[in-house]
């Protein structure tokens, strides 16, 4: 869950129960723990990554530094981004040409995997 407050934004993790897991504020572009929860260094990596994947192309060069990234487009038809740390990927962002709108994979260096998506609207 992302919540804007005032010059900030809360960052917050639930487990499908709904128990919270990381709760980070991004203020003046640095994270700082919110609330009584331990520091979660892989869900901020993943708020870290969620933003680079949301920030328009056109905006990249500026947050991130020109030569920092690089997108393609596989064969398939899937968007590829990718953040570069040493001129290797940090973080490679997927959009499946398939995925319902909003859909995206986040690959880290290690390998992980995060799958994203909108929930479902319920009335």
């Amino acid at each position: 869950v992302v919540q804007r407050e005032a010059s900030a934004m809360r960052w917050s993790l639930f487990d499908p129960m709904g128990v919270p897991q990381a709760r980070q504020m991004l203020e003046d572009g640095r994270w700082r723990n919110d609330g009584f929860l331990r520091p979660n260094g892989q869900a901020r990596d993943l708020f870290a990554a969620l933003l680079f994947a949301w920030t328009p192309q056109a905006e990249l060069d500026a947050a991130y530094g020109a030569g920092a990234w690089r997108a393609t487009r596989a064969a398939d038809g899937s968007a590829q981004r990718e953040l570069l740390q040493r001129g290797l990927p940090r973080w490679t962002v997927r959009w499946p040409a398939d995925a319902p709108d909003g859909a995206l994979e986040i690959r880290d260096a290690a390998g992980t995997v995060w799958r994203v998506a909108p929930l479902k609207e319920q009335p």
